[in-house]
């Protein structure tokens, strides 16, 4: 929240921090290999919101948010969603591992993972797969 603000540029700026995250959650090998040694990680909270709600009681210094969103849209949305205290969110992000899609290989849809491939390769290339992130990101009167 705003009262402290916590600027993440690097791993160390987590040291002795406690930070929320979704039940479960896995957020790639880097976060997994420092998680419990170099920063604590709390993991009870059912849903964003009161896992927010901790982090504005100063029960945990910061929460971890997996979103499509960047980190001004991020920010724009926590902030219009819950105007109580101020949200802040880093611009470097914890380091996701990518989404991927599987199905299984006796499917039909197997044979077109290739294609899939190709035209998600291109989307990237061209910005068209960013402009439809943003365009069902932006939050607008919430």
């Amino acid at each position: 929240s705003a009262q402290k603000p916590l600027k993440f540029r690097r791993w160390q700026d987590l040291r002795g921090k406690t930070i929320s995250i979704a039940a479960g959650g896995k957020y790639g090998p880097e976060f997994e290999q420092r998680r419990d040694q170099l920063f604590k990680v709390e993991e009870n909270a059912v849903s964003t919101e009161s896992r927010l709600k901790m982090a504005s009681a100063h029960h945990v210094d910061a929460v971890l948010i997996d979103s499509f969103r960047n980190a001004a849209q991020l920010n724009a949305s926590l902030n219009c969603l819950f105007p109580i205290d101020r949200w802040s969110v880093a611009a470097k992000s914890v380091g996701f591992e990518p989404l991927l899609i599987a199905v299984p290989k006796n499917n039909q849809l197997s044979k077109l993972l290739p294609v899939l491939n190709t035209a998600i390769t291109r989307l990237h290339k061209n910005g068209s797969m960013q402009k439809a992130v943003d365009s069902v990101a932006n939050v607008s009167g919430c």
